[in-house]
This record gives structure tokens, C-alpha cells and sequence, in this order.
């Protein structure tokens, strides 16, 4: 099967729809020492669509900036380009997919509200720990279940069978990918990012973020999504409906992160807990705004 799975998917995966020409452009900013925070406004403004979006993102609750934003050289310039051009490509990922399937229990908003709440909380992880860092691994909280999304769409006949084992025989969705496919969501995104020609490092997130002590890259991203995802399924910001378990943590990334421990290999899970609650209601105008374009 896994032969034949992953050449099906490939075949999809090149024919998504690109990403928009404005955020490819912007990706290969990024990293370029030459380009000015003037240059990255001028080319996001060059997309009307997503100019309006990211305006009403950077008005919304979850940031708390004295004055109207009204322009994307004024966003720019509170924001600093990074978070900027990270929002934009988040925009433009959310708006790639619409789900037609009426046959099974999967809901797109649901999903979008579960990989934004990731985001939000990875961010708030990501300020603590590499702050510089923290407008990427926005971008990897919202992009680390791609992979279910495109089983869901073009590979439905087993997807309903994956599905089947999660809701009756309480399967972790690692485990009822595995059984079915003899692959998982995490490599499927990890073949969509490539094919995006995203960023080398929300490649290997959204690759290792349910095995970061598998990830040889040296950086913490995979480990922040790995924490980040457990504390909202705990929370129940997930789907499908699953009984997840504190077990489920990676002890790796107790101290890759220095994490706050109970006793030493203990996270303490009431904490950060809590402080995904905040988080979450703190941003739930901007996830909404967000997960509905």
C-alpha cells in the first residue's frame, strides 16, 4: 500500500492549487538581507484580498495596539515583517482548502479552530524560549495537520476506514493512519510543504512534530508544536473526538525547552494547562476571523 499511497498522493499534492505568486515572492524575501520592511509592504499590498484580511487580523483583540491599523506599511511597522508575512501565508493557506465529503464526522472549521489554537499557544511557548522565532512557529502551529486534510480530500475511501478505527476502537490517529495507509498525516505535509517550497524548518516541524526526538535538524520548533498540539487535545480543541492522555508527551522535550517540571521528567501539566485556557480565549476574535477568511 505505502508505494502506491505515496505516488496517489504525490499526483495530488502537484495539483493543488499554488500558493498565491504575492506569498511565494514573500517566502523568498524573507531570509534576503537586502529587503527592506518597505519592499515586504509593497508587495503584500499588491494583493487586495490578502491586504484586507491581515488589516482586519491586526485590528482584532488578540493584539492590543493603541491605534487603527489602516495600512500595511503601518502593520509592517508595529509588527515587524516577520509576523506580517507569516500572517499573510497563513491566510493563504486556511483559504487553499474547501471539503465537499457529507459521509463522514469531519468538520473543516473544527479543524482550522484546532490548528489555530496550536498556533496561538505554540507563539506564546516560542516568546519564552527563541522569541525571535515566534512569528515562524505561528505559521507551524497552523500548518502541523496539513497531512489530515489531504487524506480527507483525496483519499476519502481510506480515510473513512481510518476514521472508523479512531471513533470505534479508540486508535490514536498516528496509529490508524499507520494501520491503513502504512504512512501518517506528518508525511503527507511534509510532501505538501516541499512542494510549496516552504521554509526548510516548517518542513521538519510539520515532519516530526508527534516524534521530536527524531528530529536531527538542532532546532526546538518540532518540540514547541509537539507541547503546544498535546495541551490543546487535552483541552479538547481537536478532531476527530479522541481520548488523548498526558502520556502521550515526548519526555525529550523537557529539557530541549526547560520546561516547568513537578518533579524531575513530570511536566507540570497543570500550568500550561491553564495557560493554553488564556491563550485561547485571548485570541478566540482572531481565531475566528482567521479559520473564516
Amino acid at each position: 500500500m505505502k508505494k502506491n499511497f505515496i505516488e496517489t498522493i504525490t499526483k495530488h499534492i502537484i495539483d493543488l492549487p499554488a500558493l498565491p505568486s504575492v506569498v511565494s515572492k514573500l517566502i523568498g524575501l524573507v531570509d534576503d538581507p537586502k529587503v527592506s520592511s518597505h519592499d515586504i509592504a509593497k508587495l503584500i499590498s499588491s494583493d487586495q484580498a490578502i491586504t484586507a484580511k491581515l488589516l482586519r487580523l491586526s485590528n482584532s483583540s488578540y493584539y492590543t495596539f493603541q491605534k487603527e491599523i489602516k495600512t500595511v506599511p503601518f502593520a509592517v511597522s508595529l509588527m515587524g515583517f516577520d509576523t506580517v508575512v507569516n500572517l499573510a501565508l497563513s491566510l493563504s493557506v486556511v483559504g487553499r482548502f474547501t471539503t465537499s465529503a457529507v459521509d463522514d464526522n469531519f468538520e473543516l472549521m473544527e479543524f482550522w479552530e484546532h490548528s489555530l489554537s496550536v498556533a496561538v499557544v505554540a507563539k506564546r511557548i516560542a516568546e519564552d524560549i527563541m522569541p525571535d522565532a515566534a512569528a515562524e512557529v505561528f505559521t507551524m502551529g497552523i500548518l502541523h495537520d496539513i497531512g489530515k486534510l489531504i487524506i480527507h480530500e483525496y483519499l476519502h475511501k481510506e480515510y473513512l476506514e481510518i476514521e472508523k478505527l479512531i471513533i470505534e476502537k479508540d486508535y490514536l490517529s498516528l496509529e490508524a493512519e499507520t494501520k491503513i495507509l502504512e504512512i501518517n498525516h506528518s508525511i503527507v505535509g511534509e510532501f505538501l510543504c516541499k512542494q510549496w517550497k516552504l521554509p526548510v524548518d516548517i518542513i521538519n516541524c510539520v515532519r516530526f512534530h508527534h516524534y521530536p526526538d527524531q528530529d536531527k535538524s538542532g532546532q526546538k520548533f518540532s518540540s514547541i508544536i509537539h507541547l503546544a498540539d498535546l495541551l490543546c487535545n487535552l483541552l479538547e480543541v481537536q478532531h476527530p473526538q479522541v481520548e488523548h492522555n498526558k502520556n502521550e508527551l515526548n519526555l525529550s522535550i523537557l529539557d530541549k525547552l526547560k520546561l516547568k517540571q513537578i518533579v524531575p521528567d513530570e511536566l507540570d501539566f497543570d500550568f500550561y494547562l491553564e495557560q493554553t485556557k488564556i491563550e485561547i480565549e485571548k485570541a478566540e476574535e482572531f481565531i475566528s476571523l482567521l479559520k473564516n477568511g
